[in-house]
C-alpha cells in the first residue's frame, strides 16, 4: 500500500508492480478532480491554492531567518498530488546549482535527484518548437520511465527578452 498518488506514488507503484508476483494499492485521501475545471487547463492557481479541496493547507515551521515568518506550504490534496496545483512542474536542479553545494548537508539529496535511480523515473520528450530558445543536456534524462517529462508546448515571447537580460545583452 502507498499513501498518495502523487508523482512519487505514481512511481514507486510503476517500479514495484515490474515484479508481476506484487499488488499494488495506492491510497488517496483526496478528491479525483478528473476533468476539474480548475486545474485542466492549469491558468487559476489563485482559485485552488489554500482552498481545501485542492490543498492541504500546511504552514511551515517559524522561519528564523526570514523575520520569525510562517508561510504557507501548498501540498496537493487530491490525484496527482502537488502536481495538480503546482502547473505540473518538474523541477530538478541544474548542474550548477548541485556544483555550488558540493559538501552542503543537503548534497546527498542533490546526489539522489540526479543519480541514476532518479533518471529511472523519468520519460524525457525531447522538444520540437523554440529550440533555439530551449536548452537541455541529454544526459541529466531518461526516454523510458512513468514520468513523461518535456517543455510546455508554447513559449513566450518574453522567454527571448528575458534570456537577452540574464545574459547581459
Amino acid at each position: 500500500m502507498l499513501p498518495g498518488s502523487g508523482t512519487t506514488g505514481f512511481v514507486l507503484a510503476s517500479r514495484l508492480s515490474e515484479n508481476l508476483s506484487t499488488s499494488v494499492l495506492i491510497l488517496e485521501a483526496g478528491g479525483a478532480h478528473i476533468d476539474d475545471v480548475l486545474l485542466v487547463p492549469q491558468r487559476r492557481r489563485w482559485l485552488y491554492l489554500g482552498n481545501a479541496e485542492y490543498d492541504w493547507g500546511f504552514k511551515t515551521e517559524t522561519q528564523h531567518h526570514a523575520k520569525d515568518r510562517i508561510f504557507a506550504w501548498p501540498r496537493g490534496k487530491g490525484l496527482k498530488g502537488n502536481s495538480a496545483i503546482n502547473h505540473l512542474l518538474w523541477n530538478k536542479p541544474a548542474r550548477q546549482h548541485i556544483e555550488a553545494c558540493h559538501g552542503c548537508a543537503w548534497q546527498r539529496w542533490l546526489d539522489f535527484g540526479n543519480s541514476r535511480h532518479s533518471k529511472k523515473s523519468e520519460r524525457f520528450v525531447k522538444p520540437d518548437h523554440d529550440t533555439d530558445v530551449l536548452t537541455y543536456d541529454t544526459t541529466l534524462h531518461r526516454e523510458h520511465g512513468a514520468v513523461v517529462t518535456s517543455f510546455p508546448p508554447v513559449i513566450s515571447n518574453l522567454e527571448a527578452d528575458f534570456r537577452k537580460v540574464l545574459l547581459g545583452y
